[in-house]
């Protein structure tokens, strides 16, 4: 059988007396199989006195089993999982109304970190899962994603040549999705623009597109707002203008394309529409 044995000190002097509580009920506590330290501050600096946490022994390392279950009764009471061994100067910024927030410091990475991994074939290695009601209100996500900057002490929109988000093929960039809206990848499109090439030229509608100018008849440069990140001879520009105009390719650089429409005759004209479409890095 099993015993409980209380060892003194053979340096102290002091008297550590158990007290009993205020019960008329039987309790029993049951010790852990494992070698611990009681806790010595209950959190806020302060000696064990007067608040919960001094009712709690200390988790140091092991295994937890079963469910865990946090049950928040306020905004706030959530989970903090946060690597304080190098202070990051980002806990100004960390939401207080957030059921879960990580922090950690890590050389390659940094920030938290969520993996999901499995080595059985066919399982997903991560799942996300946002459940809202059936179209409860239109403007609410089941899942919402959102990427910010630090300004002082608040946050701010990302700056419009900054990346909010990235995705990857391991060590492959995927697309790249920038502080403006723009999406760089090998299948979205760099730039495009609907203009009205009669009378005085005019954007109708356009994407990293900043101005055009009117060239010539039926010639238009159109500018980029961001340049195209490879070689402009390797980026796929489509235009379009009305029914039985032919577009003639005239210059380009990685900052602007420019053609001019021609009709059935070979003669330069003006159109009501015309459609341009780049793709590029």
């Amino acid at each position: 059988m099993a015993k409980v044995k209380i060892q003194g000190h053979a340096s102290g002097t002091g008297v550590l007396t158990v007290t009993a509580p205020n019960t008329s009920t039987d309790r029993t506590i049951t010790l852990p199989d494992a070698t611990g330290t009681l806790l010595t501050s209950d959190g806020d600096g302060s000696n064990l006195t007067g608040t919960a946490d001094a009712t709690k022994l200390p988790l140091a390392g092991g295994t937890l089993t079963g469910n865990l279950d946090v049950t928040m009764t306020s905004v706030g009471d959530g989970i903090d999982l946060i690597d304080t061994h190098t202070a990051h100067g980002i806990t100004d910024y960390l939401p207080t109304n957030a059921s879960l927030r990580l922090t950690e410091q890590n050389d390659t990475e940094g920030g938290g970190r969520i993996i999901g991994a499995t080595d059985n074939a066919g399982q997903h290695g991560l799942s996300l899962y946002g459940l809202c009601q059936d179209s409860a209100v239109a403007t609410v996500n089941n899942i919402m994603f959102v990427g910010a900057e630090k300004s002082g002490t608040s946050i701010a929109a990302v700056a419009n040549d900054k990346s909010v988000f990235k995705f990857f093929n391991n060590s492959t960039a995927l697309l790249d999705i920038k502080g403006d809206g723009r999406g760089l990848s090998q299948f979205t499109a760099h730039a495009w623009a609907n203009i009205n090439q009669t009378g005085t030229q005019a954007i109708r509608d356009s994407h990293n597109v900043s101005s055009i100018s009117d060239q010539a008849t039926g010639s238009t440069r159109v500018n980029y707002s961001n340049n195209i990140g490879n070689s402009s001879t390797d980026a796929c520009v489509v235009a379009m203008g009305k029914a039985g105009g032919i577009i003639y390719h005239q210059a380009e650089s990685a900052g602007y394309w420019q053609g001019e429409i021609r009709n059935d005759s070979g003669s330069s004209e003006d159109t009501g529409t015309l459609t341009v479409l780049a793709f590029g890095d």
